[in-house]
């Protein structure tokens, strides 16, 4: 079995979440019970303390979860230890543990997005993923803008994501409107997305992506030098094979009517 993460923090009066996770090592099904327990009174528990019918090789899945009291000291830790039993025969068993430690609250963002650049011809649309991970101890709710260089159109899937637990991640999709003007070819406009805590705003982080205009889409069409390089291809391809081709269904042709004239 394992507990996921191994350690982790939060201020008090917050709750921590634990991955557990139970497989049956042996040959045949079986049942588990499964027990918490802690050294520092802080009453963890699980979602589901029993697991039945577990095939041999299979794994099951459940969450440890424990509040830290309110007016704990900073820096206090619980150990906590989930133990696994077998109905079968109370031997066979296994156990792991995590700790919870009493920490500051601590508010922090990243902010990326993907890719970092694109192209595209005048008039088309560009799309790239934004993804807002909270790397604080607690769980935020964060708004999002966007902005640009070069005052073109731009929209979010989502002005905010809400209820991002620490360490969770939450994704949106930004579109990106080239202007329809001919004259943009070759200019890269800087774009810029933002999140900003709603709780404190000083809490924020910008994720930076480029979007170059080009002459032609890119997917599925060719640009000037790559039609240039394969037209180059089809004229080789063509001297080499589809002339020789047509001057020997000419000789067989010819030997044909000469026969037939025989």
């Amino acid at each position: 079995m394992s507990v996921s993460p191994s350690e982790d923090n939060a201020p008090p009066g917050h709750e921590l979440d634990y991955e557990v996770t139970v497989t049956n090592t042996g040959s045949s099904t079986d049942n588990y019970d499964l027990a918490v327990t802690d050294n520092a009174g802080w009453s963890p528990t699980l979602d589901e303390s029993l697991f039945e019918n577990v095939e041999s090789g299979e794994s099951r899945k459940t969450t440890l979860r424990v509040t830290i009291p309110e007016g704990t000291e900073i820096g206090t830790q619980d150990n906590i230890t989930v133990t696994t039993t077998s109905q079968e025969s109370t031997q066979v068993s296994d156990n792991e543990s995590c700790i919870a430690i009493s920490a500051p609250l601590l508010r922090s963002v990243e902010t990326s997005a993907s890719p970092g650049s694109k192209e595209g011809s005048p008039g088309s649309n560009l799309k790239y993923s934004i993804t807002v991970t909270n790397t604080g101890n607690v769980t935020d709710n964060y708004d999002l803008t966007a902005n640009n260089d070069e005052n073109w159109n731009l929209s979010l899937g989502k002005n905010s994501v809400k209820n991002v637990s620490s360490g969770g991640e939450n994704t949106t999709t930004l579109t990106v409107e080239i202007p329809d003007n001919a004259d943009l070819i070759g200019l890269t406009n800087t774009i810029i997305v933002t999140a900003v805590s709603q709780e404190n705003s000083s809490i924020n982080d910008s994720g930076t992506s480029t979007a170059k205009v080009v002459e032609e889409p890119v997917g599925g069409i060719f640009h000037p030098a790559d039609r240039e390089r394969l037209e180059e291809q089809g004229e080789k391809a063509l001297t080499a094979f589809v002339i020789p081709l047509v001057i020997l269904f000419g000789i067989i042709t010819f030997s044909v009517w000469w026969r037939k004239r025989e």
